[in-house]
């Protein structure tokens, strides 16, 4: 894993030791000092922030609009697990373009690096453009902010954490319907998170009186 040449910026990360693999096993009461308590409930409104994207700087909640939104976050560019993520989401792109999902992709570097990797995404999944607005998440805000820190998965030289896989589903009112954690070792499947969306927007269609039966999407 390369080194990330960032310093965290509005967020006290403790970069004083680095921990090391071993599950965190302290009390319900105990706060690991990298990883913050998620402001993301279930049920309720989004957070909302303002940060740079390959787009230029959005408010999250004006950029989303009346669409639903996919915001995830990966550990690093440029790794093999997230390259494959990213390349099969934008391969699928038409399918969320038609569910009238807009995604944006979570990532603690810098906007040039994050281009860079989206000219590398495009070259090995042999893609004509790559359609997902990334978030340069350099000082972990919008990380702190979802409690996707991962403090066991970390930069070899700095120490900082980095994240974990985080997906979180909104709706047009601006509402999280869906959030869900995987481990940096574990890559998503792109068809589960369609399905998922498939459920969410029937439910929503007939005013959650309806339930959605499993791989429906085949």
């Amino acid at each position: 894993m390369k080194a990330s040449h960032l310093e965290p910026i509005s967020l006290k990360m403790n970069t004083s030791r680095v921990y090391d693999n071993n599950v965190f096993r302290g009390s319900r009461e105990e706060v690991h000092p990298d990883m913050p308590l998620s402001q993301a409930r279930m049920g309720r409104e989004v957070p909302n922030f303002s940060a740079m994207t390959t787009e230029g700087i959005i408010d999250f909640h004006e950029w989303l609009g009346t669409s639903w939104g996919l915001l995830f976050s990966h550990p690093a560019p440029f790794t093999p697990i997230c390259t494959t993520e990213m390349g099969s989401l934008a391969k699928y792109h038409q399918e969320f373009e038609a569910r009238d999902v807009k995604l944006l992709g979570v990532s603690c570097e810098d906007v040039s690096l994050l281009n860079l990797w989206s000219t590398d995404i495009k070259a090995y999944h042999k893609l004509e453009k790559f359609p997902i607005t990334l978030l340069a998440d350099e000082d972990r805000k919008v990380a702190f902010q979802f409690g996707l820190i991962e403090p066991t998965y970390r930069d070899n030289f700095s120490g900082m954490a980095y994240p974990c896989r985080g997906l979180f589903i909104v709706d047009p009112d601006k509402i999280l319907k869906l959030m869900s954690f995987h481990p940096w070792s574990m890559g998503r499947s792109t068809e589960e998170i369609l399905r998922s969306i498939d459920s969410l927007q029937m439910t929503r269609k007939f005013n959650d009186k309806v339930n959605h039966f499993i791989d429906l999407l085949t």
